[in-house]
């Protein structure tokens, strides 16, 4: 009688490669929409609207956004932009969003950057993360955020150059929700923005960020 065959070598391997397929399609998910979240794009923005503080300054979705000169960016160091004076009458957590403080609020800007640092902050705003400092003389540090754009309202004037913004900076650096430590040189194109000062990583002594990003270049 014929020994019987052991099928249990092709179960192993049918299961292995059944794993391998399954995180292939993970990974090919579109990445952003935090722990839990199953609704649209609208509902998420809306969400985060309603939620997040600042949410509106921060991508756009107020009524002096459309004003802002993003055509000329100024010109600008970490060092000029980390030694300003935090505007008076700035919430101090924050809210909704809907105001703008400051000239520097009201204004884009480019810097010549070296990255240092990034992440995806993926159970909080799903933001990238990214520390710089100056390019040239390398100092103090500040922090630049580029939203997910299906967290930005439609009504955004920025909306696409945040969703190209993200994808160039994706394409090269992958952030994942882990800090990775990579040096980089970019050109930092976002709006001026002060946050709350909470402990952040790379944080600048006045809070002042690039939020959003809505343009990154190559500095080489």
């Amino acid at each position: 009688m014929p020994k019987k065959r052991d099928s249990r070598p092709q179960i192993i391997l049918v299961a292995f490669a059944a794993i391998l397929l399954a995180g292939a399609w993970l990974r090919m998910q579109p990445r952003g929409y935090g722990l839990g979240h199953t609704g649209t794009d609208a509902s998420l923005a809306a969400d985060f609207l309603a939620h997040k503080e600042r949410w509106g300054t921060k991508t756009g979705v107020d009524p002096d956004a459309s004003k802002i000169d993003i055509a000329h960016p100024k010109t600008i160091t970490v060092a000029e932009l980390v030694a300003l004076p935090r505007p008076d009458g700035l919430p101090e957590r924050g809210g909704p969003g809907s105001d703008r403080f400051g000239p520097i609020e009201h204004t884009a800007y480019t810097i010549d950057t070296k990255v240092l640092r990034y992440k995806l902050e993926e159970e909080d705003d799903q933001d990238f993360h990214i520390v710089i400092t100056d390019w040239n003389n390398p100092g103090p540090t500040m922090i630049v955020e580029i939203p997910d754009p299906r967290a930005v309202d439609p009504s955004s004037p920025w909306r696409d150059a945040i969703a190209q913004a993200r994808e160039d900076f994706d394409s090269q650096f992958h952030p994942t929700n882990r800090f990775t430590r990579h040096s980089a040189h970019l050109k930092v194109t976002g709006i001026g923005f002060f946050d709350f000062i909470h402990g952040q990583s790379g944080v600048a002594p006045n809070g002042i960020e690039l939020h959003p990003v809505i343009r990154v270049e190559s500095g080489g």
